[in-house]
C-alpha cells in the first residue's frame, strides 16, 4: 500500500459536513471577492452564507468571468430553486454576464 499523506486543515477554515477530503489536501483560507472560501465551487455548486460570503457583487463577478469565458454570441440558460437567496444570486449572475455598454 502506498504511503498516504495526511490532510491539513488550517485555522479559520470552514469544512462542510460530509466533505470528502483527499490524502495530502491542504485547506487554507482563500480570498475571492473579499470573502474567505476553502473552495469556491463544490460538488453542489457554490456554498456559503448569503449576503456575507455570497454577495450580489460576488455573484456578479462570477457571472462576468463566465461571460468572458464563453465569449460574444454564446447562449446561457439559468435556473434556481425557490429560496429567496437563489433569486438574488441568479439575477446577479445574469447581470454580471452581460458585457458593459
Amino acid at each position: 500500500m502506498p504511503y498516504r499523506h495526511a490532510a491539513a486543515i488550517h485555522s479559520n477554515v470552514k469544512v462542510w459536513p460530509n466533505k470528502q477530503i483527499e490524502d495530502g489536501q491542504s485547506f487554507r483560507p482563500a480570498s475571492f471577492g473579499g470573502c474567505l472560501f476553502t473552495e469556491l465551487f463544490g460538488a453542489y455548486g457554490i456554498t456559503g452564507l448569503t449576503n456575507r460570503e455570497i454577495t450580489p457583487e460576488l455573484a456578479s463577478r462570477i457571472g462576468a468571468a463566465y461571460g468572458a469565458f464563453l465569449g460574444e454570441g454564446a447562449y446561457v440558460t439559468t435556473s434556481r430553486d425557490a429560496h429567496l437567496a437563489s433569486r438574488m444570486i441568479k439575477r446577479s449572475v445574469i447581470t454580471g454576464s452581460f458585457p458593459p455598454c
